[in-house]
Parts: C-alpha cells; structure tokens; sequence
C-alpha cells in the first residue's frame, strides 16, 4: 500500500503543479493583452504583431498542456522552472521585456 500511496501523492502533486502553471500562464497572457492594448496606438504593426503572436502562442501552449497528461519528468524538468519564471514576473514591466520574457518561458516548455 506504501508504493501505491506515494504514486498517488506524485500524482497529485504533479497535478497540482500543472494547475498552478496553466493558472500562471493564463494570468501572463492576461497581463501581456492588457499592455498591448494600454499602447495600442503608439506600437508600430510590426511589434504589435510580435505581441499578438506572442499571446497566440501562449494560448496554443495552454490548451496542449490542458489536454495533455500529467507527466513527472516533464513536472521537474519543464513546468517546475517555467512556473518559477513566471512568477519571477516584475508586477509593472515594459510590454516588450514581458513579451520577449514570455516568448522565452513558452519556447521552454515545448
């Protein structure tokens, strides 16, 4: 019953992990369309449409990791730094540092 215990324990902590991530990145993205349209006017197209790929991106990353399973490995390796990173997010950051930061947390969990 001990090794069943502890895959039960690692899975809901694997689950928990992967909740708080999904949370994390909806709250990013969030964050990024709010300051893509706090500047919307004075934002060449060019960067804009590298913020708006970059919230596409976001959202096409959380509904894999939405449909996916819950993974150990994939738990320490990639979602346990990510969600690190996102919650490392300055509360008030340049629209093109949080892009380029978000860009850079998303290419990691692929």
């Amino acid at each position: 019953m001990g090794a069943f215990q502890d895959l039960q324990s690692t899975d809901c902590y694997v689950s928990v992990r992967r909740k708080e991530l999904l949370f994390a990145l909806e709250t990013a993205r969030s964050r990024l369309a709010i300051a893509i349209a706090e500047e919307s006017r004075s934002t060449p197209w060019d960067l804009r449409r590298y913020y708006l790929d970059t919230t596409d991106w976001m959202s096409r990353c959380i509904m894999k990791l939405r449909k996916g399973e819950n993974n150990e490995e994939l738990c320490m390796r990639k979602w346990t730094p990510a969600l690190e990173a996102l919650k490392g997010l300055r509360s008030k950051e340049d629209t093109r540092r949080l892009c380029r930061r978000l860009r850079n947390i998303v290419k990691a969990l692929e």
